[in-house]
Formats: structure tokens, C-alpha cells, sequence
């Protein structure tokens, strides 16, 4: 289905949603594997085809036509004689420095027309070209996700080799691929081109990584393209503040050619440009008039100070002149820079328009700033009218929008296609700076259009929510026409379901009249069919994995506001079960839309519905679902001929087949014949299985506890990867080491875990989530084998950078922290030890809650420590006070109780209070005789200790009688 539903709390939604997601990416990649591999035998266009239906790579065609046709003919001509052009088309060597080339320049000084004249430059030249637009203003071309499909598509829409076919083959029957994978793939498509590829990169500066504020990665690829192939050159187009010589030089190793563009090198396409855009925008009535023509003309060519926008946002503002006069006025004192020319427009707007229509303004500048993907203007049209908060929101709808929006935004805005664009992405970054840099007197004066984000992003978020509040869904699963019947009567639906949360992950703290509308939503009947629909549209257009990331940094968030993480997931778990109540008493058990919503049930009853339960929730769930369905296991030979032969089949079709899959392996507890018959097939064909198959079989085995058939399973998986620096290799490597260590192997599951560390390492960073995961079980499984001073500088290392990076009180860098203290005792460094200890237990006390089961632990064995120290009397007081809180939250014979009792005991005898010890003793050794046993060794252990207080004591027969 979708994160959005398997995984509202991480903890326990985590692990389940990642399977459910790939059974969901199992459907289309299957389908992708088995029509690629029919591909080999029929023509290379149809293997083609199918790639760039994959592939799905941002539309940079039809962009880069739209500025072909925009470009004046003759100008970008200097760029063909400038010498460090020259250069890069026929590098005198084959270094990398050699092979790049950087062009910068300001806003707005015709870059991206600059870029299309090179590849048109190159083409017509017979030069296989490639080339990516950055564009700050489409999410799809924001990253380094866009570039990677981009250019894999070029190069595979050209190439005769079939190798290269082969390659990108190999990649989708390993399952869905992430960006490292595509990275991979592409270095190697590359690196098999014999003639020499140009590539072509504009808009760098516009480039947003979401893991840090720099150009980093994508220098890094262009870094790996040109190692790849000796034959690749790459021009990088961007503003200068990212094109600057040391930082090419901290990646590239050298400092690579690059030209500046300036007034100088474009005076003669400025003059071309304004002679033509006076000719095109400027009433030709006026122009007649003596000495006009020339005035305009002079005064742009002399103050645009080499900007085209510039340029054209003047013209603009000179059209609409219907005098002499008015041109005059508008020619006075003109604005410098674009930072000038947006001050002087938005100074005009305020005083044109009255307060509904500066309202109106502010919302469309707003909300098409902070969108995820351009808005289409219907779209633009509900989030304004929803964002009053009234019922009667379409008392507000714009009667005619396009009119409307062009009429009140046309200096800023274009619409294109029916979709709504900023003319610049300067045009957001003026609007979106700090407040501190609004200090002009005239940026006063407008500060009311300044695109404040968090607020911005929690409107259109809780317009989303109020609107999928609104509509009416039927059952898409059950209904084939219903997903495209909701988008065509719904016009904001697909927007409003699928960025919803985007929007309130950006929006601060969540507030409780948002956090209302979400509890409001979860407990309308509405609810449980926009899952349906939900899940129908993320299949469709392949945003799952994007879409559960954010939900999960969403429910990370939950307690930064007034929806609390514990009352959200009760909610949920109360309505899922509601639900399937509703439609047993509704439609009846064999219904298709009850066995939906039942097999859905199924699978994520494990992880979510047998969890914890909110004490102080005003509602009792239910631990078992509401009534449990048959389903034949003869059904399994049905579904999985329906997977593997059927690749086409219509998504209602494809979840409700996923749906009863999962449900069917998550309710078997015993190997039956059918299934031992089914995993045997898919392990002799595991060559031609996607390995994400692999993983899901590897873990039905770990949950039936056949932890030998699960790493069988895993090493399976494994070997179809093992040739790739790819992400999901070392994925399976952590988890072979952690079926390792639950057998009790730790000299192979070290092996394992340091394998996937280095893996880790060198592919995410020393400082990725997942990397500093393997870092921590390397550690713990060096801990089992007594090597303690190993897992101490591992654990050091993990700390440093868990305190640097997530905060000195995040609950994995206290884990780290208990361990390091740990390690550091059992070396009997016990000084170092107790002052993490304490440090530990102080920020665990804020953040987890004194009561908390870490906190005790640290409480205990600090008490250990300094009664290793002879600290008897803190040591004594911390232990009571342990012993008290433990035995009043877990109870008496709790084994956690136990210990605390023995380690109080053994305190007590060491202050020679051998009456008050012998008591604890004996509570603990009836307690362990009764939870564990009189031959457990921690039994015996306390006894043989009973027996040495006894003797200090000096009743010696007693103490023979316990010996």
C-alpha cells in the first residue's frame, strides 16, 4: 500500500511498511524484468521503449525546445570563439580538468539560452550530446535523482550496444534501484561510449540536495562520468557563488577552464535582444513618435549591466504606457538590478490593487512558490479559495483563474500548459529572503508580500487536509473506474493527497487546529477509502518511497506539537478496525471490499494492532482483529501465476493481488507443503527473481524462526549483488550479520558487519544514519566476544559524530553512550565509566522520563561502578532507588527486579550490613527460584552469595547448609 498507512510510528511501523512497499514495487518491476527480457529477442526500440517507461526521466526536451525558439537568431555566437570554449571541445589532453568547463554569470545574464545554443551547437555538428536543466522551481528537476534519469535515457536512447541495454537490464530485475544504483549503472553505460560525449548542465545553482547545502554530490557524478570515460566532456552552467575555483578545485583535484560572462561578452546580443523585444511589446503607435525608439533603446542597452531578464521585465513595465508621458515617468530613474526591478514592480502592485486583491496576490506568489510540482491552475485556484477556512470555500472560487492570476500576478507569473510557473527562480528567492535582509525603506513598504515558508507550507497543508476531508471516494480498489472518475469531479484530490504531508512536514510545530483536522479525517468514514486511493496513486506514478519518507519524517515530528505520537496511533488503530467492522456489517464478509480492507488488516496487525497501548487513551482497541477470513493456500499458486504472468494487469487489480499475498504469508506459522513447494521454485529460479523477492522470503523464513533457511535465503540475494556498490547490498549484509548474531556467530557476523561499515563508508559517508547503524553492531558484536577495547574505539567514534550530528540528547547517541560506559566497565576502567554513566542517565532522565527502562539501566550500573570504586553509600541509595521504581512499574519477580535486589545485596554485605544483605539475598534467590529456576546458573550464583554473607556473619552451619 503506502507509508502513509503501514508506517504512522516508526517503531512499529518500520519494518512492515518497507516490506509492503516492495511487494507494491515487486508488481511493476516484475512486470519491467519479464518485458525487458522478452525484449532481447525482438527489436532494440521496444527494449528502449520500456527503459524510458521505467526510467520515467524528467521531460528536459520539450524546455530546451521552448529556448531554441526563444533564442534570437546570431546571438551566443562569441561563445564558439572564446578560447576556453575552444579548448573544451578539443581538449589538448585527456585530463579530467581539461574535460570541464565552467560558465557563470548573474541572474538573469542568458545562461540557460546560452546552454541551448552549445547543444544545438553540438548537434548540428553530428556530437553525441546530453544535457540536464537544474531548475529550482520543478521537483522533478531539483536533484540529483532528475540528472541520473536524464542521462541514463540519453545515453541509452542512443546507443547500438547492447551491452548497455544489459547493463540497465541487470539493474531492474535486482528491484527497485536507489539513486547510488542509477549512479552505478550510468558510470558504467558511460564508460562503455567510444566517441566523445558533450554533456551539458545548466542551472547548478539551482541544485538542491537534501542532505546538505552545497553542489557536492552532483560534482561528485560529473567527477565520476569523467573518470568513467576519457571521452566525455562536461560544461557546468550556474551562478558564480557555485562555480568558484576552490570548490571545483576541492572535487576535481585542479582547477578547470571557465568563462565569466559579463556586460563585455554580451553587448551585441543585448542590443539584438532590445531592439527586438521594443519592436515585439512596445505599442508601435509610440514608437512613431520622434526620438522615442531611441530613448528606450539607449537606456536599456546602458543599464541592463549584461541582463536579459532585466531587460524583458523593463519592456514589460513599459508596455503598458499608453503615452509619452507615461514612457517618460517609467524611464526616470530606472532600477539597477533585479533585486530593483522586483522592489519598484511590487511597489506598483500595492498601490494598484485593493486589500482582497493584495490578498489574492500574496497567496498566488505563495502558494506557487512553496508547491511541490507546478500547480496547475485549478489547483491554484482551490488552494486559495480553501485557504479562507470557510465550508462555503467555493463561494470563493475564482470565475475565470487564468485571467484573474495573470491579471493580479502577470509580472511574476507565467502559465503554461495550464500549469502555473515563477517567470525567474530569482523571482522566489527575493520573495523568500531572511527578514533581517529586508531593510530598504522600500523593501519595507512591500514586506508584506515576503514568503514567510512555515506558515506558508501549513496552509496549503491544511487546505490539502480540509479538502480530502470534502470529497466523496466510493472503493477505488473494488470500483475500475473510480481513481480516474475522483481526479476528473475532484480537481484538487490528487494534489491534495499526495502532498499533504509534504507540506506539514514544513511547517513548523503542528498547531492544534491542524492537528483537529487530522484527527477529524481519521475518524470520518472517509478515511479508509482515500487509503485505497492513496494507494492507487502512488503506484501510478511511482512515488511511494518518496511519499514514505516524508510520512515517516512526519510522525518523527508528531511530538514537536500538539498531536502527541501515542493518541495519533491510537486513532489509527481504532479506526482501522472500525472500518473493517463497518464493511462486515455493511457489505457482508465475501464482499471484495471487505476481503480489501481484511487482507490489509493482515498485514500489519503483527506490527501495529499487538503494540502498547496508550494507558490514559479514552479508548480500549482491541488486540485481535475484528473477525479473521479463510483464504485457501491453493490461492497461493493463483496469485503467484497472476504476479508473474499477468504484467499489465490495472492497478485496483495489482494491490488487491499484493494485498492477499502479504496477508496469506503473514497468517502462515508452519511450513506447509504449498509454500515449502513455492520457496523451493523461487530459490532454484533465484537468477531470474528480483532480489527484492528474495528479501521478502528470506523474511517469512526469520518470522516462522528458520533462521538457517532465512540466511540461506539472504546469501542468495546477496550473490545477485555482489558485483555492485549499491545501497541494498550492504542492506542485505547488515541483516545477514544480524541473523548471525542471533545464532550466536559473532566471529562470521563481525565479518559481516565490517563488511558492510566499509560498504557503508565509502558509498553513504562515515556520517550517514545507516552507516553509523553497522558502526554500532560491528561494536556489539565485538562486545559479545569480550574485545572490549576494539568495540570502545568503535563506540567513541559512533558517539562523537551521533552528538555532532543528531544532538548530544537523541536517544541513539544516548545508546551509544550507555554502551561506550559499558565497554569502559567491563575494562574496569570504572572512573571513565561512571562519568558517562552519569552524564547518560542525567539527559536520559529529561528526554525518556525517569521511569524509563534505558534510564534504570544506567541508574544500575552506575551504582555498580561506584560500588566498584567504594562509593558505598551514593551506590546503596542509587540502588533502593532503582529497586523501588522497578518493583512498582514492572513487579517483584520481573528479572530486571531480581537484579536489582542481588545488586543491592551485594552493597550491603560490602558496608558489612551483613543482616540487612542476607534479607535482600533470600528475596532474590526466591524470586530467580521461581521465574528461573533452582539450576539456573544466576540462581545458583545467588544462593553461593547468600551462603558468603552467612558466613560473614559467622552462622557457619547455616552457611554450610546453603554451600
Amino acid at each position: 500500500m503506502t507509508r502513509l498507512l503501514l508506517r504512522p510510528f516508526k517503531e512499529e511501523f518500520g519494518d512492515i511498511f518497507d516490506r509492503l512497499k516492495r511487494r507494491t514495487e515487486v508488481v511493476d518491476l516484475t512486470a519491467m524484468a519479464t518485458q525487458l527480457l522478452r525484449a532481447a529477442e525482438s527489436r532494440q526500440e521496444a527494449q528502449k521503449f520500456r527503459c524510458q517507461s521505467w526510467l520515467e526521466p524528467p521531460n528536459v526536451r520539450d524546455f530546451h525546445q521552448l529556448q531554441v525558439h526563444t533564442k534570437l537568431r546570431g546571438t551566443c555566437d562569441w561563445i564558439k570563439w572564446n578560447p576556453a570554449f575552444v579548448k573544451w571541445i578539443e581538449p589538448s589532453s585527456l585530463s579530467a580538468s581539461d574535460r570541464l568547463l565552467s560558465i557563470s554569470g548573474t541572474h538573469g545574464c542568458g545562461k540557460t539560452i546560452l546552454a541551448s545554443s552549445i547543444i544545438e551547437d553540438l548537434k548540428s555538428k553530428q556530437l553525441q550530446t546530453i544535457f540536464f536543466y537544474f531548475s529550482g522551481n520543478m521537483e522533478s528537476l531539483k536533484g540529483l535523482n532528475g540528472i541520473v534519469r536524464t542521462f541514463l535515457w540519453q545515453f541509452l536512447e542512443d546507443t547500438t550496444d547492447q551491452r548497455s541495454l544489459e547493463l540497465f537490464s541487470d539493474l531492474v530485475l535486482k528491484g527497485p534501484p536507489a539513486v547510488t544504483d542509477l549512479v552505478q549503472v550510468l558510470k558504467e553505460i558511460a564508460a562503455l561510449v567510444t566517441r566523445p560525449v558533450y554533456c551539458v548542465i545548466d542551472g547548478v545553482d539551482e541544485y538542491i540536495d537534501e542532505c546538505n547545502d552545497s553542489i557536492q554530490n552532483l560534482l561528485q557524478l560529473v567527477l565520476g562520468l569523467l573518470n568513467a570515460n576519457a571521452n566525455l566532456r562536461v560544461v557546468l552552467l550556474g551562478r558564480q557563488h557555485v562555480l568558484q575555483p576552490h570548490v571545483l578545485q576541492a572535487t576535481i583535484g585542479a582547477t578547470p577552464e571557465r568563462i565569466e560572462i559579463n556586460s563585455d561578452l554580451v553587448r551585441e546580443d543585448i542590443n539584438a535582444f532590445v531592439g527586438a523585444e521594443i519592436d515585439a511589446k512596445i505599442n508601435s503607435d509610440l514608437l512613431r513618435l520622434p526620438g522615442l525608439r531611441d530613448s528606450i533603446s539607449k537606456m536599456l542597452r546602458e543599464k541592463s549591466g549584461g541582463m536579459f531578464l532585466w531587460v524583458e521585465l523593463m519592456i514589460k513595465d513599459l508596455s503598458k504606457s499608453d503615452s509619452q508621458f507615461e514612457v517618460q515617468e517609467r524611464l526616470r530613474n530606472p532600477p539597477h538590478s533585479l533585486e530593483g526591478i522586483y522592489r519598484h514592480l511590487f511597489l506598483r502592485l500595492i498601490k494598484r490593487l485593493d486589500r482582497v486583491q493584495l490578498n489574492l496576490a500574496r497567496k498566488i506568489l505563495a502558494f506557487t512558490i512553496i508547491s511541490c510540482r507546478a500547480l496547475e491552475v485549478n489547483e491554484l485556484q482551490y488552494a486559495h479559495a480553501l485557504d479562507s477556512g470557510s465550508i462555503t470555500f467555493k463561494e470563493r472560487l475564482l470565475l475565470h483563474p487564468n485571467q484573474s492570476i495573470l491579471d493580479i500576478c502577470g509580472d511574476f507569473i507565467n502559465i503554461k500548459d495550464g500549469l502555473v510557473h515563477l517567470i525567474h527562480f530569482s523571482v522566489q528567492e527575493f520573495l523568500t529572503r531572511l527578514e533581517d535582509e529586508w531593510q530598504y525603506s522600500n523593501d519595507r513598504e512591500i514586506t508584506c508580500f515576503r514568503v514567510d515558508l512555515e506558515p506558508s507550507h501549513r496552509s496549503l497543508g491544511s487546505a490539502c487536509v480540509d479538502y480530502l476531508g470534502m470529497c466523496e471516494y466510493g472503493y477505488p480498489l473494488s470500483d475500475t473506474d473510480a481513481f480516474l472518475k475522483l481526479s476528473k469531479d475532484y480537481l484538487f484530490i490528487r494534489y491534495a493527497s499526495r502532498y499533504a504531508i509534504s507540506h506539514l512536514n514544513q511547517a513548523g510545530p503542528l498547531c492544534s487546529a491542524t492537528a483537529r483536522k487530522i484527527r477529524d479525517f481519521l475518524r470520518s468514514e472517509n478515511y479508509a477509502s482515500w487509503i485505497e486511493y492513496l494507494a492507487m496513486l502512488v503506484l501510478e506514478d511511482g512515488s511511494i518511497t518518496m511519499l514514505g519518507d516524508e510520512f515517516a519524517r512526519f510522525i518523527s515530528r508528531l511530538d514537536m506539537g500538539e498531536y502527541k505520537r501515542r493518541p495519533f496511533q491510537n486513532d489509527l488503530r481504532l479506526r482501522l478496525n472500525q472500518e473493517l467492522e463497518r464493511r462486515i456489517r455493511t457489505f457482508g464478509e465475501q464482499d471484495p471490499r471487505t476481503e480489501q480492507w481484511q487482507s490489509f488488516l493482515h498485514i500489519i496487525h503483527d506490527e501495529t494492532l499487538d503494540g502498547d497501548i496508550d494507558e490514559d487513551s479514552n479508548h480500549r482497541l482491541p488486540n485481535q482483529i475484528p473477525r479473521i477470513m479463510s483464504m485457501e493456500e491453493s490461492s497461493l499458486s493463483h496469485i503467484s501465476n497472476a504476479l508473474l504472468h499477468n504484467p499489465t494487469l490495472p492497478l485496483h487489480r495489482q494491490i488487491d493481488i499484493l494485498l492477499r499475498l502479504e496477508s496469506q504469508l503473514r497468517r502462515v506459522r508452519v511450513l506447509t507443503d504449498p509454500l515449502k513447494m513455492l520457496f523451493r521454485i523461487i530459490l532454484q529460479k533465484s537468477h531470474a527473481i528480483p532480489v527484492y523477492v528474495l528479501l521478502v522470503v528470506g523474511n517469512f523464513y526469520e518470522r516462522l524462526d528458520k533462521w538457517g533457511e532465512a540466511l540461506e535465503v539472504y546469501r542468495v540475494a546477496l550473490a545477485k549483488v555482489e558485483a555492485h556498490e549499491m545501497p541494498i547490498k550492504f542492506d542485505i549484509l547488515h541483516t545477514i550479520g544480524c541473523v548471525l548474531e542471533y545464532q550466536e556467530r559473532y566471529k562470521e557476523a563481525e565479518a559481516a558487519f565490517r563488511r558492510c561499515l566499509e560498504g557503508r563508508e565509502r558509498l553513504l559517508g562515515k556520517e550517514n544514519k545507516d552507516t553509523l547503524q553497522s558502526a554500532y553492531e560491528l561494536a556489539d558484536v565485538l562486545t559479545w566476544q569480550k574485545r572490549y577495547k576494539e568495540a570502545e574505539i568503535i563506540y567513541r567514534e559512533t558517539l562523537e559524530i551521533q552528538e555532532r550530528i543528531l544532538g548530544k540528547e537523541h536517544e541513539d547517541t544516548l545508546h551509544s553512550a550507555f554502551w561506550l560506559a559499558n565497554v569502559l566497565n567491563w575494562q574496569k576502567k570504572y572512573k571513565e565509566a561512571e562519568i558517562i554513566y552519569r552524564r547518560t542517565l542525567d539527559r536520559q532522565g529529561r528526554t525518556l522520563g525517569k521511569e524509563h527502562e534505558h534510564t534504570l539501566w544506567s541508574a544500575y550500573w552506575l551504582a555498580y561502578v561506584l560500588g566498584m570504586q567504594g562509593q558505598y553509600v551514593e551506590a546503596e541509595a542509587l540502588c533502593r532507588q532503582t529497586l523501588e521504581t522497578r518493583e512498582r512499574i514492572f513487579g517483584k519477580e520481573h528479572p530486571a527486579t531480581l537484579w536489582d535486589m542481588y545488586q543491592l545485596a551485594e552493597i550491603l554485605r560490602k558496608q558489612r550490613k551483613y543482616q540487612e544483605a542476607e534479607t535482600m539475598y533470600r528475596r532474590c534467590l526466591e524470586g530467580r527460584e521461581r521465574v528461573l529456576g533452582k539450576e539456573n546458573p544466576y540462581t545458583l550464583e545467588c544462593s553461593n552469595e547468600l551462603a558468603g554473607a552467612l558466613y560473614d556473619k559467622e552462622e557457619y552451619e547455616a552457611a554450610e547448609g546453603m554451600y
